[in-house]
């Protein structure tokens, strides 16, 4: 996976309403490895959700409702979305 799939991935985006992936697999899309870069270039690609996964216990989730353009809440990531 590299910048080639990115490109082709990039023309998808528009359709797509949620993009969800982990850490490691965003840093090989798009050979980056700053977390707030790689959402930055995420959000920026897509008007949907975008939800970087950070292992266990947590994870980014950018909305366009919310104004993100690379911001993101961090929540945690046990299968439930609680606030707070």
């Amino acid at each position: 996976m590299g910048r080639a799939d990115w490109a082709r991935i990039r023309g998808a985006l528009a359709s797509i309403d949620i993009f969800s992936l982990n850490l490691t697999e965003a840093r090989e899309l798009l050979e980056v490895s700053d977390a707030y870069e790689l959402l930055r270039q995420l959000v920026g690609a897509m008007s949907g959700i975008v939800v970087l996964r950070m292992g266990r216990r947590r994870c980014f989730d950018c909305r366009p409702e919310r104004g993100n353009t690379g911001a993101a809440a961090t929540f945690p990531c046990d299968g439930r979305y609680r606030r707070g």
